[in-house]
């Protein structure tokens, strides 16, 4: 392919995804922030919040260092503020770019069908999940872009022939990226399970191919433990202790059990909305004898394996979350191709183009609310307070202070504060999971409570065991102690129990936020609101 055609896809591709990355205004899980932008934003100006994961050191910095990165060169050059938002963003976007490039041209070399990959790339630009998710700073986006770049150098027909000679320096590029995606993910290691497994058993040189495994596996983690150490200042190993604490210990259970079903029923569908149906025709396609050409076929029938796998294996773990799938992604998207090939050839020209024109308007509306309008109010509040916070802050008295009453991590933190903790005192309910508790005498997983838990289990008993006297000042008594800020924020569901607590002679009305007209957490339903102390 010729390079001049690859550049103009790439700089395509990078123009629609930073447009994409610049214009989210909305939340969707707390790990896009706390677990990428937070400690990224900790290692480079010593300001924010590290999570248990980290002070427990369960989690690489692997993936936060390309935003360590993006923050270093806004320290350097004393970029303004917008930059610290914006540069993160653009870094993202140019992973993504390298990602859905790495799509591209994996579809081709597999298929040596370009039409196919044009498709498969075209499927991912107007996908609205991507859309809404692929450029938001998950570690899972991350592990799609290795995974892509790693099938890129697969030798899949060594995988399917013992007649093709298998060339090792791709092969060991190819191990390099999917050993990095398994330390990103640990899970990931289910995809090469089955390649691997595969590539292991029809080749003869079973030898060399260990060897070969042991050597790019102990050069990653050596880099890798670089990295960490580079972070936390010791030679840890998060990976071993990632496993400890959700395998050994189990208590990823803390964070939500989800049915079995859960990936099957929602998380593939929420995956691909639109995309769904040609998806599935593409599996009929492969299993309906259809395609014609028997390399491809068994290459498809792989990936395929590799997807019944991978889903069988996340279902069987208890704590179930829709990204967690994205590296199938590509997969789904190379059948979706397969599928829009084949209706290109077999429906009338005119209702090909009226459901592609509707499912691309759909997919751009479902892209637009969500990543403009759902869930806004939790990132405009953010700016909302810091502004007050940098208008008003040389007539208090005291440090001004903001404190979060909302279920933890509701939204992010420093990354988008961005202020010194000389500036303001910002707290909010935590949700630690019982890493002591879980030791003592007839502990109970499911019965266990957090801060945020305990708040919402009755909302004005915890005001009153944790918080001072709000008329006298008297200090608390309670485990979870709190002073009463100049800027108080909770959601709208919380909105007449905080009335009736507080009264009007402490707290009045600030700001009120649009964020949600429905949300699966009836907690954090409605508008965000913002008091201020009188």
């Amino acid at each position: 392919m010729a390079k001049q055609s690859i550049l103009t896809i790439f700089l395509v591709v990078f123009t629609i995804r930073l447009l994409n990355a610049l214009t989210i205004r909305t939340f969707f899980q707390a790990d896009e922030y706390w677990q990428a932008l937070e400690p990224a934003h900790y290692a480079v100006f010593n300001t924010g919040y590290l999570t248990w994961e980290w002070k427990q050191k369960i989690r690489s910095f692997l993936h936060p260092l390309i935003f360590a990165v993006a923050y270093k060169v806004c320290e350097l050059f004393n970029l303004e503020y917008a930059w610290v938002l914006a540069l993160p963003k653009v870094f993202s976007a140019f992973m993504v770019t390298i990602g859905e490039v790495g799509i591209y041209t994996w579809v081709d070399t597999w298929t040596g069908n370009t039409r196919l990959a044009q498709l498969t790339l075209a499927a991912s630009l107007v996908s609205a999940f991507n859309w809404f998710a692929i450029t938001r700073t998950f570690s899972n986006t991350f592990e799609l872009v290795l995974t892509a770049w790693a099938l890129n150098f697969w030798p899949i027909g060594s995988t399917i022939s013992s007649s093709s000679g298998l060339n090792f320096k791709r092969f060991a590029f190819s191990l390099g990226l999917a050993c990095f995606s398994c330390l990103v993910r640990p899970t990931n290691g289910v995809i090469w399970l089955v390649l691997g497994g595969r590539l292991f058993w029809v080749q003869k040189s079973k030898v060399s191919i260990l060897l070969l495994v042991t050597l790019v596996t102990t050069a990653c983690i050596i880099i890798n433990a670089s990295v960490d150490h580079w972070f936390y200042g010791e030679l840890v190993f998060p990976l071993l202790k990632f496993l400890e604490f959700n395998v050994v210990q189990g208590l990823s259970a803390f964070y939500g059990i989800n049915s079995w079903s859960f990936y099957v029923v929602q998380g593939v569908p929420i995956l691909l909305l639109t995309l769904l149906p040609f998806t599935f025709h593409g599996v009929y396609i492969l299993f309906g004898g259809l395609i014609t050409d028997l390399t491809l076929r068994k290459k498809t029938h792989i990936l395929v394996e590799v997807v019944c796998l991978y889903l069988l294996v996340f279902s069987l773990i208890q704590h179930k979350e829709f990204r967690f799938v994205y590296p199938l992604k590509p997969i789904f998207l190379l059948l979706t191709a397969i599928s829009v090939t084949r209706l290109s050839k077999t429906w009338n020209p005119q209702i090909l183009k009226t459901v592609t024109v509707a499912i691309v308007g759909l997919n751009i509306f479902l892209g637009y609310y969500f990543t403009i309008i759902h869930e806004s109010g939790v990132i405009e509040v953010i700016n909302v307070l810091r502004t007050a916070v940098l208008n008003e802050g040389s007539n208090y008295a005291v440090k001004p202070s903001i404190g979060f009453l909302t279920p933890c991590h509701s939204t992010p933190f420093q990354s988008h504060f961005h202020l010194d903790p000389d500036t303001a005192h910002i707290w909010f309910l935590t949700c630690e999971p019982p890493l002591v508790e879980q030791h003592e005498p007839g502990f109970v997983l499911e019965e266990y409570q957090d801060e945020s838990d305990e708040f919402y289990a009755d909302p004005t008993g915890f005001l009153d065991s944790n918080f001072r006297d709000i008329s006298t000042g008297l200090a608390p008594e309670g485990k979870y102690p709190h002073d009463w800020p100049k800027y108080l924020v909770f959601f709208e569901a919380l909105e007449s129990t905080m009335n009736g607590y507080l009264g009007s002679e402490h707290y009045v009305p600030y700001a009120r936020l649009f964020n949600s007209r429905f949300h699966w957490d009836e907690r954090r339903a409605g508008d965000v609101i913002v008091y201020k102390r009188v």
